[in-house]
């Protein structure tokens, strides 16, 4: 209350500076947090979307990669020498071509799901969802299965 008493006694110049000043000082900040509120809100869709483009890129990169690295593997596997199904011929080809494409190893798998690797013995796949689309010429990506190695 005694800032009321002592506000009406100002002249009445100074009253008005006050209230303009107060009015100016609530706009500008009222303005200020509307822009901060929008550049926020547009900053983070600028994020999401380039976070959105970079997943793509990379999911393309990968893909590019897989289908190279499925190119390779193809090429072997037309072998004559591989597909001619002697495992003495096929290792030591499978273990040059393991070197040469940087993989820990190679294996092949007959068409009764026995499997055969560079690096030890492996169990059979014969029911395996990957050995069942490669009976059918489909490539098939796995994760590393470590339980069966």
């Amino acid at each position: 209350m005694k800032f009321f008493k002592s506000f009406r006694k100002l002249k009445v110049s100074a009253r008005i500076t006050i209230c303009i000043s107060l009015l100016l000082v609530l706009a500008v900040g009222s303005s200020g947090l509307l822009a901060f509120q929008n550049s926020s809100k547009a900053l983070y869709q600028n994020i999401n979307s380039m976070l959105k483009d970079r997943a793509i890129d990379g999911a393309k990169l990968v893909s590019a990669s897989l289908e190279t690295k499925i190119s390779s593997i193809e090429h072997i596997a037309a072998m004559k020498d591989i597909k001619a199904m002697k495992w003495d011929v096929q290792n030591q080809i499978l273990l040059s071509e393991a070197d040469r494409l940087g993989f820990s190893g190679m294996q092949i798998i007959d068409p009764n799901g026995v499997s055969h690797s560079t690096a030890s013995s492996m169990p059979d796949f014969s029911s395996s969802e990957y050995f069942k689309s490669a009976m059918h010429n489909t490539p098939a990506v796995s994760d590393k299965d470590t339980n069966q190695f």
